[in-house]
C-alpha cells in the first residue's frame, strides 16, 4: 500500500487491485488512528441490464507519482478498466490525485467508453461511506448550488446547517457541492471532515437525470453523487465524463501562529475613517489589530484605491507607531484579488505586519458557467484553494488574514495558518450564544482559530458572550461607526461603550500579545488535560520555547463558580510546573486588578460570566501594562452617550396625549453596493405589536399606506427613502399606558426567508399628524434584539 502522510491524516492507496480511489484515511493518534472510510470509496457504474461495475487495474494501466510546484504529492492512475468481478467492460478511467500537506486532497477524473456501441447506463455513482458512529456527537451541513452569484449570495444561500447524525438528505435533481461533518469525542477532541464536488453534470446531458444524497446507516454517513440516475443511451457516440472533487479533514488545531488579538473594526460609510481622537482611544484600549471595512476605498466592491489616500496613510502610520496592524476590507473573489493579486497592498500596508479582512471568503464565490462538460456549471474549489496561498504570500507569514464566508462554510484554504481567523457570527441568526456545542459548531473551532462578528447582534457584545470567546480563543470584532443608520449596524464612534465586556479578556490575551507559534490546549482539542466541565471553560497557551504559559478559565454560569486549577501539565509541552512561578489574574469590567501569587492546583472563586488566568513561567512573567486602568470616554463618545440618553427619553419619557400618531420611515441608501444586495437587504415586513407578559403580541402590520391586520406585501413595503402615512395608535391599542414594538422580518428567499431581520426603520411619534415629533432610532445600547424597535405610549 502506498501511504501519503499529511498534517491531519494518512491516506492509503492500494498498489495492486486498485479502483483508483484511496483505500484508507487514517486519522491522527488522538483519534486512535481509526479509518475514516467505513467502506472502499469508488466510482460505480450500473448498466441497464443491472450489472454493476467498479474500477480495476489492467495490464495496460499506468501509475505515476511526483511532486508539483505547489508542494502536493501527485498520484496518477491511467487507463483503469471496469469489471463486475468476472469480466472487464470497455470503459477507461484516468484519475489524478493531488495530496497537500495540510490535509487537502483533489481528485480529477476522466472516463470514456472505447467501443463503437457502448452499453446503456442506468447508474453512475461516486460514493464515499464515512465511519462516524464512534463519535459521541456529529453535526453536519449540506450546501446546495447557488441559483445566482450576485451581491445577495451570503444572505440568500440556503445551506442546511446543524443537522444531526441520522438526518438523511436527497437532492432529487442536481449534484450537491459540499457536505461537512463536525465530529466530537465524548472527552474533548473534535474533528472536521468535508467532501466536495466541483461540477454538476450528467452523462446523458439531460439536466434532470442526476441526483445526490447523504444517507445514514448504523451511524455512518454515505455520500453519493449519481451522474446518471435513469437508463440512458449514448447513441453512436462514446460515453464521456469528467469532474473534479476532493476532501479536507482537520483535527482541532494544537498550534496557532498568532494568539487571540484585541481588535477594533471600523465600519462607517459616512465618516469613512476614524478621527484622531478615536485612533488614540483605539490604541489606548490595547488594540493589536484595526480592521477597516469597505468604507476605506472608493469602490466598495473592488480595488485598492483609498477614498482619501492622505487620510488612509495617516491612519496606517499612526497605528504602526503604536504597534497595531491594519487589515483593510477585500472581497475574496474581486478582480483586484483574484486577477491582480492585491498588487496595491504594499503601497499602503506592510508585509509581515498588516493584513486583510476578506469578505466573500469561500469557494462558492468562484463559479464557472454551464458548458458542454458541466451542464449546470462548476464551483471552482481548487482555484479558491490555490488563491488562498497567494493571499498568504501577499501579507506574509506574520501578516494576518481574516475570512468571512457567510453560511456557505468551507474549510478549504483555512488550514495550516492560511488564515488567522474564520469570521463567524453574522450568518448564524444569533445561535452562537445558545450553547457550548452550538458555539463550537458554528465558530468552526475544530478547523482553525476564529474571530467573532459582533456587529449584527447586540447580544454578542453582552457579558454572557465572554466565556464562549474565552473557551475557544475567539477574537471579537469590536465594531465602531455607522454602517447603516438606525439599525444594529450603527455603533459608537470610538471605544469605551460596546467593548466594556471584552476588556477583562483582552487584558489576559495581551499578556501573550508578542508570542508567535504558540501551543494551544482547549476543551475541544485534547483529552485528559483539563477536568471535563460544561460550566467552566479552559484555554491554555504555551510559548514556542515552552517557558511561559497562560491558562484562561471562563465561567459559563450567571452565578459565581468554584474553579479548580488542576491540569495535567505534564501532558503538554510545558511539562510539570513544580518550581515555576505561578500568578493568578482576575480582571473584571471595572478594573484589571493586580496579579497575585497563587498555588497551582488549588481553587478560586470566579464571578458570573467571568474570566481569569493562571500565568505560569520558568522566568519572571512580564505583565507589562496589565494593571493599567481602562481608558475613560473621550469627547466623541460622551456626545454619543448623550444622544443615547435622548433616544431613551424619546422612547419612554414623552408624556401622555389624547392620541399618539406613528410614522415609519427607512433612511435613504445611496451607497455603491450591488442593486441585488440593496433590494434584498431592505425586503422586510414591519409588524406592530404590544409587549405583554408572554412577550410580543402582534396587532397588525405597517406599510406605506398605513396599518392593516393582514401581512403587507412588497408594493406596500417602506423602502429606503420612503415613509408611511401617519397612523393613529388609539384606534389600534386603545387608551392607557402601552409598551409597543415594531418587529422586522425578512420577506426574502431561502436561508433568511421569514426570519427576524435587521430593523432599519425609524419611528416618529407625534401628538398630531405632522406635529412636532420624537424620532425613535435603533440603538444597540437600548435594544437586545436586532429585529425589534421598542417604545411606549400613554394615551388619555
Amino acid at each position: 500500500m502506498k501511504k501519503f502522510v499529511t498534517r491531519n491524516f494518512t491516506v492509503g492507496f492500494k498498489e495492486a487491485d486498485t479502483n483508483g480511489f484511496p483505500e484508507h484515511l487514517f486519522l491522527p493518534d488522538l483519534f486512535g488512528e481509526r479509518d475514516l472510510f467505513a467502506e472502499r470509496p469508488g466510482l460505480f457504474i450500473t448498466l441497464a441490464d443491472g450489472v454493476r461495475l467498479t474500477g480495476t487495474l489492467l495490464p495496460e494501466s499506468g501509475c505515476e507519482m511526483y511532486k508539483n510546484d505547489s508542494g502536493a504529492d501527485i498520484l496518477e492512475f491511467q487507463k483503469l478498466g471496469f469489471t463486475d468481478g468476472r469480466r472487464t467492460s470497455d470503459f477507461s478511467l484516468s484519475i489524478r490525485h493531488e495530496i497537500y500537506p495540510d490535509g487537502t486532497v483533489f481528485s480529477n477524473a476522466f472516463l470514456v467508453s472505447q467501443t463503437g456501441t457502448p452499453p446503456d447506463i442506468a447508474g453512475f455513482e461516486v460514493r464515499y461511506v464515512l465511519a462516524l458512529r464512534s463519535f459521541r456527537t456529529v453535526r453536519w451541513a449540506l450546501s446546495c448550488r447557488p441559483k445566482e452569484i450576485d451581491g445577495t449570495i451570503i444572505q440568500t444561500s440556503a445551506p442546511e446547517r446543524g443537522l444531526e447524525a441520522g438526518e438523511d438528505r436527497t437532492v432529487e435533481n442536481g449534484i450537491f457541492p459540499l457536505a461537512g461533518f463536525n465530529c466530537y469525542e465524548a472527552d474533548g477532541p473534535s474533528l472536521y471532515a468535508e467532501f466536495f464536488m466541483e461540477g454538476d453534470n450528467v452523462l446523458s446531458k439531460n439536466k434532470s437525470d442526476n441526483c445526490s444524497s447523504v444517507r445514514w446507516k448504523d451511524g455512518n454517513a454515505e455520500l453519493t453523487w449519481n451522474f446518471q440516475k435513469k437508463p440512458a443511451n449514448s447513441g453512436s457516440r462514446p460515453w464521456q465524463w469528467r469532474n473534479q472533487w476532493g476532501f479536507t479533514v482537520a483535527a482541532a488545531p494544537r498550534k496557532r501562529h498568532r494568539p487571540p488579538f484585541v481588535m477594533y473594526h471600523y465600519f462607517d460609510n459616512f465618516k469613512r475613517y476614524p478621527t484622531d481622537e478615536a485612533l488614540k482611544a483605539i490604541a489606548d484600549s490595547g488594540a493589536s489589530v484595526l480592521a477597516i471595512h469597505e468604507n476605506w476605498r472608493t469602490d466598495p466592491q473592488n480595488g485598492g484605491m483609498p477614498f482619501d489616500p492622505v487620510r488612509m496613510r495617516e491612519v496606517v502610520d499612526f497605528m504602526h507607531t503604536r504597534g497595531i496592524a491594519v487589515a483593510p476590507y477585500i472581497r475574496g473573489n474581486e478582480e483586484s484579488v483574484a486577477d491582480q493579486g492585491c498588487d496595491w497592498f504594499r503601497k499602503y500596508f506592510k508585509k509581515d505586519f498588516d493584513g486583510l479582512y476578506m469578505d466573500y471568503g469561500g469557494p462558492f464565490h468562484y463559479v464557472a458557467p454551464a458548458d458542454e462538460s458541466f451542464h449546470s456549471g462548476r464551483i471552482l474549489f481548487r482555484k479558491h484553494y490555490l488563491l488562498s496561498k497567494m493571499r498568504r504570500d501577499v501579507v506574509g507569514k506574520d501578516g494576518l488574514i481574516l475570512s468571512h464566508t457567510g453560511p456557505l462554510f468551507s474549510a478549504l484554504g483555512m488550514l495550516d495558518d492560511r488564515i488567522d481567523g474564520y469570521v463567524s457570527g453574522e450568518g448564524e441568526r444569533g445561535l452562537l450564544i445558545r450553547s457550548r456545542l452550538d458555539h463550537a459548531y458554528y465558530s468552526m473551532s475544530c478547523v482553525c482559530p476564529g474571530t467573532m462578528w459582533t456587529a449584527a447582534f447586540p447580544e454578542y457584545s453582552e457579558e454572557r458572550m465572554i466565556p464562549f470567546l474565552a473557551a475557544t480563543g475567539q477574537s471579537p470584532h469590536s465594531t465602531l461607526g455607522v454602517q447603516f443608520p438606525s439599525s444594529s449596524l450603527a455603533h459608537p464612534p470610538q471605544p469605551g461603550l460596546n467593548d466594556v465586556n471584552f476588556r477583562p479578556l483582552w487584558k489576559l490575551w495581551n499578556l501573550f500579545r508578542n508570542e508567535r507559534d504558540v501551543f494551544v490546549y482547549s476543551d475541544y482539542n485534547c483529552r485528559g488535560v483539563f477536568p471535563v466541565s460544561e460550566m467552566v471553560g479552559h484555554y491554555l497557551m504555551i510559548s514556542k520555547d515552552a517557558k511561559r504559559a497562560l491558562l484562561i478559565f471562563s465561567n459559563f454560569m450567571d452565578a459565581e463558580a468554584e474553579v479548580s486549577t488542576a491540569a495535567a501539565w505534564e501532558e503538554t509541552e510545558f511539562g510539570g510546573i513544580s518550581g515555576a512561578d505561578v500568578w493568578l489574574c482576575r480582571p473584571d469590567g471595572k478594573a484589571p486588578g493586580k496579579p497575585e501569587r497563587f498555588q497551582a492546583g488549588t481553587s478560586f472563586r470566579l464571578r458570573p460570566y467571568g474570566v481569569a488566568a493562571l500565568c505560569v513561567s520558568r522566568a519572571p512573567f512580564e505583565f507589562g501594562e496589565y494593571s493599567h486602568p481602562y481608558p475613560v470616554p473621550g469627547k466623541g463618545l460622551k456626545a454619543y452617550m448623550k444622544e443615547t440618553e435622548e433616544q431613551f427619553r424619546a422612547r419612554y419619557r414623552r408624556g401622555s396625549a389624547p392620541d399618539w400618531f406613528l410614522r415609519v420611515a427607512v433612511p435613504k441608501n445611496e451607497l455603491a453596493y450591488e442593486e441585488s444586495m440593496i433590494w434584498d437587504l431592505y425586503d422586510n415586513r414591519f409588524e406592530l405589536g404590544e409587549i405583554m407578559e408572554k412577550g410580543f403580541v402582534s396587532l397588525g402590520f405597517i406599510g406605506k399606506n398605513g396599518f392593516r391586520k393582514n401581512p403587507t406585501e412588497r408594493p406596500d413595503f417602506v423602502w429606503p427613502g420612503e415613509q408611511s402615512v401617519w397612523i393613529g395608535l388609539k384606534e389600534i391599542v386603545g387608551p392607557g399606558k402601552k409598551k409597543l414594538a415594531i418587529f422586522s422580518t425578512h420577506r426574502g428567499e431561502l436561508y433568511y426567508a421569514g426570519v427576524p431581520f435587521y430593523s432599519f426603520l425609524t419611528a416618529s411619534l407625534a401628538r398630531t399628524p405632522d406635529g412636532e415629533a420624537s424620532v425613535v432610532e435603533f440603538r444597540n445600547e437600548l435594544e437586545s434584539d436586532r429585529a425589534y424597535l421598542h417604545f411606549d405610549v400613554e394615551i388619555e
